[in-house]
């Protein structure tokens, strides 16, 4: 019998904030095994489908309105879950995995019991000190190297075959969606046949008409099994995947951002050496570059890609060349691939001596 409950509360967007979640929950079972149940708990108007080697990670999956009480609520960026879990007078954790991007603390933060937020030594210097709550505990990256489940891959392809991960293209305006997705088909076209697209997981932006001809793998959790036997990535500066690729050593490209933290990313990453492609244009340029208020970032973003769009600056066969070449001729910059990465180790921890 379980003698305690910690529910999970990852915001619903993108494969980071779920898999944060998963791999502190992993962490937690190899610790204390049975004995404490593990709740991943998901917004009512949550539509996504959750990847199963995530899913695993956890005992049950339940509704936000028809959750169990719980010892401790553990939220990833979910400042809707910390005001509602506060007002019911819950204990309340919170992760940040991006606190190195907040022009200000994190609104919800002096709702928490504690304040956790992810600190990576090449960020260091863009880390915003006074905008941290005074609950602030820093924690090493909260990620697992890239996994080889070559048994359960949906596609077969050639080893050293190079990859372009299509997982998490999504913006937050409808219409920005649609077109950095008619964008990005136009870079997949470019690479003819020297690489393998996949899409992986399953936004609704995975069901457009221009896609359907491409592989898609439903399980995010698998790009491993293709990045470890290919010959690099290409993928969206989302953070979570950006340190998959540094603590596995992997060689990456970065796709054109397409809200506010990717651009901020890119920026910073370009500056150590790792190729991107960006929007040219004034707006995308200023939204990189500036500690800025996400949704003025978001906004400038996406009218980078509105622009892009209606003046039809497609992504050239010689920009595309450009990228692939850097990609794979490059090694990680020393700066980049040190480091440790057992944030999760560390926050299982911390929440087991917590009950």
């Amino acid at each position: 019998m379980n003698d305690h409950r910690i529910n999970f509360y990852p915001v619903a967007f993108g494969f980071g904030p779920l898999a944060t979640a998963a791999y502190i929950a992993q962490e937690v079972r190899q610790l204390a095994g049975k004995t404490i149940t593990l709740v991943l708990v998901v917004d009512n108007a949550s539509d996504l489908e959750y990847p199963a080697a995530l899913l695993q990670c956890f005992d049950k999956v339940e509704r936000m309105s028809a959750r169990s009480t719980a010892d401790l609520h553990l939220t990833v960026m979910n400042e809707k879950a910390v005001r509602a879990l506060n007002d019911e007078g819950n204990r309340v954790f919170i992760i940040d995995v991006l606190s190195w991007l907040w022009a200000r603390s994190y609104a919800a933060a002096s709702l928490a019991e504690r304040y956790y937020y992810q600190r990576i030594p090449w960020l260091s210097a863009y880390d915003h000190s006074s905008a941290l709550p005074d609950n602030a505990i820093p924690v090493n990256p909260i990620v697992r190297p890239f996994q080889n489940n070559k048994h359960q891959e949906t596609f077969q392809i050639d080893d050293h075959t190079p990859i372009i991960s299509l997982g998490g293209m999504d913006t937050t305006d409808p219409g920005t969606r649609d077109q950095y997705l008619r964008l990005l088909l136009s870079f997949t076209k470019k690479t003819g046949n020297r690489c393998f697209p996949i899409l992986f997981g399953n936004m609704q932006s995975f069901e457009h008409d221009a896609y359907a001809a491409m592989g898609r793998d439903n399980d995010r959790s698998l790009l491993g099994s293709y990045v470890l036997r290919g010959g690099g990535l290409l993928c969206a500066a989302g953070l979570t995947t950006v340190l998959e690729c540094l603590s596995s050593g992997i060689p990456f490209g970065l796709l054109p951002p397409q809200n506010y933290s990717q651009a901020r990313l890119a920026h910073i990453l370009h500056g150590y050496g790792i190729p991107r492609l960006t929007w040219e244009s004034p707006a995308c340029r200023y939204a990189e570059s500036h500690v800025i208020e996400e949704m003025q970032g978001v906004r400038l973003i996406n009218t980078s890609i509105r622009n892009a769009y209606n003046s039809q600056r497609f992504i050239s066969a010689e920009q595309v060349e450009s990228l692939w070449s850097s990609t794979r001729s490059e090694d990680l910059p020393s700066q980049l691939a040190n480091g440790a990465y057992d944030g999760a180790s560390f926050l299982a921890k911390e929440l087991i001596h917590a009950l």
